[in-house]
């Protein structure tokens, strides 16, 4: 019952604005930082970001929607003091399986998008501007 309650609690504290802000707007922003890079003439950075915008949309962002969120309000909508302890180690043993899985999906598919994030960061150059020219 313990776990089904901090999972409850963990899922409450994720609704706020920072949260939401940062999982809704990380493809978008990575999408339009690839445009800008690649009508800059920086199409090697934008294929990596554009690579890892789709990789986060399609590994993290949807299993998230889909999967984790459902996950999430079903167990919420969970009373632990109305089911008994076998009751409750059973909710746990099925959804924490599942969760552990898709959580883990989502964290590995974060980490290659981070990784071709960075790629795309690292792989810009710069252009040399000579002394005494506007930047």
């Amino acid at each position: 019952m313990d776990a089904i309650r901090a999972m409850q609690e963990l899922n409450r504290g994720t609704r706020n604005g920072v949260f939401l802000f940062t999982f809704l707007f990380t493809p978008i922003l990575a999408l339009g930082c690839a445009a800008v890079l690649y009508f800059k003439g920086r199409q090697t950075s934008a294929l990596f970001l554009f690579a890892a915008a789709a990789i986060y949309f399609g590994g993290s962002f949807l299993p998230t929607v889909n999967v984790s969120v459902p996950m999430n309000h079903a167990i919420e909508a969970i009373d632990p003091a109305g089911i008994s302890l076998a009751e409750a180690a059973q909710i746990w043993a099925d959804y924490s399986a599942d969760w552990t899985y898709w959580n883990t999906i989502r964290a590995v598919m974060a980490l290659i998008g981070l990784a071709l994030a960075a790629t795309a960061m690292y792989s810009v150059t710069r252009v040399a501007v000579p002394v005494g020219q506007p930047a």
